[in-house]
Order: C-alpha cells, then sequence, then structure tokens
C-alpha cells in the first residue's frame, strides 16, 4: 500500500510493515498460469518475505511468509539475507 510517499503492508493479524526498503525476487517461472513472486522487506518493525501468486495471468493477495528475527539491525543484515533468500529460490525451494 502506499500513504503519502510511504510504503506498508498490513498482516492478516492487523501487523503494519512500514517498508524502508526491499528487494524483490522472481524465480524462474515454469508455468506463466501459476507462478510465485517474493518482496523481502526491511521495516521499522523488522524484516518480513511476502509471497504473491499469479494464477491464470492474474495476481493474488499479497501473504506474509515470514518473520526473519535478528539480534542485530543494519544494512549488513538486510544484504546477507538477500542473498540466503535468493540462494533458496535459485535451488527450486519455496517460502
Amino acid at each position: 500500500m502506499v500513504d503519502s510517499h510511504n510504503y506498508y503492508f498490513v498482516a492478516s493479524d492487523g501487523r503494519r510493515g512500514d517498508i524502508t526498503r526491499c528487494h524483490t525476487f522472481q524465480p524462474e517461472i515454469e508455468d506463466p498460469e501459476d507462478y510465485y513472486y517474493y518482496l523481502w522487506t526491511e521495516a521499522i518493525q523488522g524484516y518480513f518475505v511476502l509471497r504473491q501468486h499469479f494464477l491464470e495471468g492474474k495476481p493474488q493477495q499479497w501473504f506474509l511468509r515470514a518473520e526473519v528475527e535478528t539480534e542485530e539491525r543494519g544494512p549488513w543484515v538486510f544484504d546477507e539475507v538477500t542473498e540466503e533468500i535468493k540462494s533458496l529460490l535459485e535451488s527450486g525451494d519455496q517460502l
């Protein structure tokens, strides 16, 4: 969602994530009628992975797939987890 130049999401449990930075992942599409798209976010509230299903050419609702908990915060955390997520998705795993 966008609100006055701010991007955020609201999870089904009511938690809000005010996105400060994000990275998108598009795993290889084997079936153009049925695939997933991922958004890895750093938010003021923490780190989150969201997933959107595209079915029959139509985007479905975004879902919060994971919250990544870390003891430290900083640009290196986002970058390190970005590489881990990329590796997982390139190996064919789903989040």
